[in-house]
């Protein structure tokens, strides 16, 4: 069984935060069994205002970086580099990548 998952590093000053899928890219990554989609940590803490880069590591299958019901979308193919400016109320989100949510592919974004 492979794992993809969503890496988030801890910077210094500003905070950056570098998330990474990896994984998954040999056979077919959404066969049942074969693939555990996860966020590695699954709860990303940031303070209001931090930027999040997020990179998608993973050579064949898109991700997503989601925060359910807010406007942090973000649609990453592979291999590729985005960043995101959270601008969040202090509180608790559901993270999620949209394509594999149902793998299991959730997490928790905490703001303070």
């Amino acid at each position: 069984m492979k794992s993809v998952r969503m890496r988030v590093l801890m910077g210094s000053a500003a905070l950056l935060l570098f998330a990474a899928a990896c994984g998954g890219d040999s056979g077919d990554p959404g066969a049942a069994g074969t693939t555990d989609y996860l966020f590695d940590p699954r709860t990303v803490r940031v303070a209001g205002g931090d930027v999040v880069a997020v990179r998608n590591g993973n050579t064949k299958t898109p991700h997503t970086f989601t925060v359910v019901g807010e406007d942090v979308d973000l649609e990453l193919g592979p291999l590729e580099i985005e960043s995101v400016t959270i601008d969040l109320s202090p509180g608790t989100y559901d993270l999620i990548c949209r394509f594999h949510e149902e793998l299991g592919m959730t997490g928790t974004l905490k703001v303070t």
